[in-house]
């Protein structure tokens, strides 16, 4: 009966850490920031994708789909959250099919990160009016175990605008030749 209880016990102390385990790592995310943004025509965009709440992280692998008839990636730069001292990346972008890969893992003896940070930047140029979603399509991180860490995933949205009609050159001269020509008017009535 000893045995059976002492058995029992401990394995309920195992679920009962497994379920400690997963319940710190709900709170883990992967997200496009800022969420929504819009640009002129011309300007670039930049998005970070930062992973929050997250513990024990020790690699992350980042795939992204973009409009490319919108924006065209101009640089991927890595972030802060795993020291790029101390971390091998792999980075990969694709402006004809409009993705981006991403893979960053520490090197050993790093330690393995907790908390929140970005892990990476990219600078879009703008092509065109429109909008393009930034989807992050997979996100898988990993402890130093090489086991995964579950997190939720929040998409961005990056909407590219016309700037603001400039008056062409013709347009300014007939404006300032009428504008002249008023002030003669006005002249000649109020001069008499």
């Amino acid at each position: 009966m000893k045995r059976i209880s002492l058995a029992m016990i401990i394995t309920i102390a195992a679920l009962l850490g497994l379920v400690a385990y997963a319940y710190a790592q709900a709170g883990a995310s992967v997200v496009v920031s800022p969420a929504t943004q819009s640009v002129e025509m011309g300007q670039p965009a930049q998005v970070a994708i930062r992973i929050n709440n997250v513990t024990g992280l020790y690699g992350a692998e980042v795939h992204i789909h973009f409009d490319p008839t919108v924006l065209k990636v101009a640089s991927v730069t890595s972030g802060d959250l795993l020291d790029p001292a101390h971390s091998s990346v792999i980075s990969h972008h694709d402006n004809t099919a409009g993705t981006i890969d991403y893979a960053v893992t520490l090197l050993a003896p790093a330690p393995a990160v907790s908390g929140s940070g970005t892990l990476f930047t990219v600078r879009f140029d703008t092509l065109k009016d429109g909008s393009s979603a930034v989807d992050i399509t997979n996100a898988i991180l990993v402890n130093s175990e090489g086991a995964q860490i579950p997190a939720t995933v929040s998409d961005g949205q990056v909407s590219v605008t016309l700037p603001p009609e400039i008056p062409e050159a013709g347009t300014l001269a007939l404006l300032a030749s009428g504008l002249a020509g008023l002030a003669v008017f006005a002249r000649r009535k109020w001069g008499k």
